[in-house]
């Protein structure tokens, strides 16, 4: 019952982190949720879980990250059927996948039924429409990464986490006059609170 919750409604991106680090990989990724920062940490676990410790070298022949809006069903069926050089996997990321036009996303449904193996495939995306039929095929095969606008309680814990990452040490006051400068944005949160670990 709890995986089916999940794959419908989605895992954070601790959740997903913890999983991959463990080396629980899916075939199949959908990445979605106004937080750009919650996303690319999510795609960065990803990557870093597929390519493993000589991320540089293997990464060369074995990532290939492509935009919904420039890209087609073809070249990423392409990406997905190339075998891994020198690693058990590859890595393709379709980023922006929402802005996929709808005939060359209904092309991929086959890919759905039956994803290659060797490949781990990642579709992150600001919002999908999901009446489209790839879509909704998509939410029911794939894992989902829910990386949504942190509520007041979520983006303190975060606020604390991240301080702790970095170093900081930071009062209430202060994690609330950093909330307020940010809008709650998680990307000028970051870089703010890295300026403040630099000083």
């Amino acid at each position: 019952m709890k995986a089916k919750r999940e794959k419908r409604e989605g895992m954070t991106v601790p959740e997903l982190t913890r999983r991959v680090g463990a080396g629980e990989l899916a075939p199949l990724y959908l990445i979605v949720g106004e937080e750009g920062l919650l996303r690319d940490e999510a795609a960065a676990a990803i990557r870093a879980a597929v390519m493993g410790s000589d991320e540089a070298n293997v990464a060369a022949f074995n990532y290939d990250m492509v935009y919904g809006d420039e890209t087609d069903a073809s070249e990423i069926y392409t990406l997905c059927s190339n075998l891994p050089m020198f690693a058990a996997r590859r890595l393709v990321v379709v980023r922006d996948a929402g802005d996929l036009r709808a005939k060359d996303a209904e092309r991929l449904l086959p890919y759905l039924d039956a994803p290659v193996d060797t490949t781990c495939l990642v579709l992150a995306a600001r919002k999908v429409d999901e009446r489209l039929k790839f879509f909704k095929a998509l939410k029911g095969v794939a894992t989902a990464v829910v990386c949504a606008s942190l509520d007041t309680r979520a983006l303190s814990l975060w606020l604390r986490e991240q301080a702790a990452t970095l170093g900081l040490s930071l009062d209430d006051p202060a994690r609330v006059l950093l909330q307020e400068a940010s809008s709650g944005d998680l990307g000028v949160l970051r870089r703010e609170m890295e300026k403040l670990a630099a000083y």
